[in-house]
């Protein structure tokens, strides 16, 4: 019998061989592709990164992470953690605090993301829910609208275990040149559910202290105007085509970029709302010198405090209000 079973193992897997080669040269050339992608994205595994999610959302009761934010987490981390794994680079720690000085890969829009706000300049709205853009620490081609006080437009998507949400209709603003913006609203169906979805991407060099622009640390955000955004991360991490038209745009030595990415054929489903499609709206290239970003540097300093007290403290309510 033992030989026998050796004998059909060994002609199953005669017959498999050809069948599994082709598939693993495409698992490989996949890979290659992905950690390609994040090296555009200047995600370096070799180096130390801090991947910073929201642990909480101003417009949903979540008992961890939002899904769309993990599923992006998980489309830019997993080549990194296979990586460090395989080259036994992994460290086990008890406690993670997040450093500023390092590089940093900050997931989501600055409506739940608190260091994507402290790093572009954005203010909670104390008479009424949104944040306003202040602007004052890099001067950026595109940027989230998040100020509810224009906006009437609403859109409904599927988020995973909550159902359908309503929201404003957030857009991205873009800045064409010195005195003229615009706005690019995601699209809506006939019912008021999101036909399309914007994905902003960010790279830049660490500004938040003076060691990180010294070391040459990087920030990468990820984030779009509604989650369903953030999540087509995946599918721009694996579009070829996509990553091409970026790449005949940036330069190995660009340090400091924008991706505007649209989403579309979004399909809604119990997982959550997901585009099917990607394509590649606009690459932008940032000022780039040291007054910029030591500019930045010094108004993320001014607000440092008042941005920390607030975030700290919004959620803790007072003695009196404790049960």
């Amino acid at each position: 019998m033992e030989v026998a079973s050796s004998a059909l193992l060994g002609r199953a897997a005669g017959l498999l061989l050809p069948k599994l080669e082709p598939l693993a040269r495409t698992l490989i050339s996949r890979r290659r592709e992905r950690e390609e992608a994040l090296r555009l994205l200047r995600v370096d595994y070799r180096q130390d990164y801090d991947f910073v999610m929201p642990h909480s959302h101003p417009l949903l009761e979540l008992s961890g992470n939002h899904p769309d934010d993990l599923a992006a987490f998980r489309a830019i981390a997993d080549p990194a953690l296979a990586y460090c794994a395989e080259h036994n680079l992994l460290e086990v720690v008890e406690t993670l605090e997040t450093q500023l000085e390092r590089n940093l890969v900050v997931i989501g829009s600055p409506e739940a993301a608190p260091l994507a706000r402290l790093a572009f300049g954005y203010r909670r709205i104390h008479s009424a829910a949104g944040f306003e853009y202040v602007g004052d620490t890099v001067d950026l081609p595109y940027r989230w609208h998040e100020d509810p006080r224009d906006l009437h437009g609403t859109c409904q998507r599927l988020v995973a275990d909550h159902g359908w949400v309503t929201r404003p209709n957030w857009p991205l603003v873009a800045r064409t040149d010195v005195r003229t913006t615009r706005r690019l609203a995601p699209r809506v169906d006939n019912e008021g559910k999101l036909s399309t979805d914007w994905l902003l991407i960010s790279v830049m060099p660490n500004f938040f202290t003076r060691k990180a622009l010294d070391e040459g640390k990087t920030i990468v955000s990820v984030g779009g105007t509604h989650g369903t955004g953030t999540r087509a991360l995946k599918l721009f991490l694996r579009d070829p085509k996509a990553l091409r038209q970026v790449m005949q745009s940036v330069s190995d030595r660009s340090r400091a970029f924008q991706v505007v990415v649209e989403a579309g054929d979004i399909f809604h489903k119990a997982s959550g709302s997901a585009a099917r499609a990607i394509r590649v709206h606009d690459v932008a290239q940032l000022p780039d010198n040291d007054d910029v970003w030591h500019t930045a540097r010094r108004a993320v300093a001014r607000q440092f405090s008042d941005w920390a007290a607030e975030e700290v403290t919004r959620n803790i309510p007072y003695p009196h209000e404790r049960h």
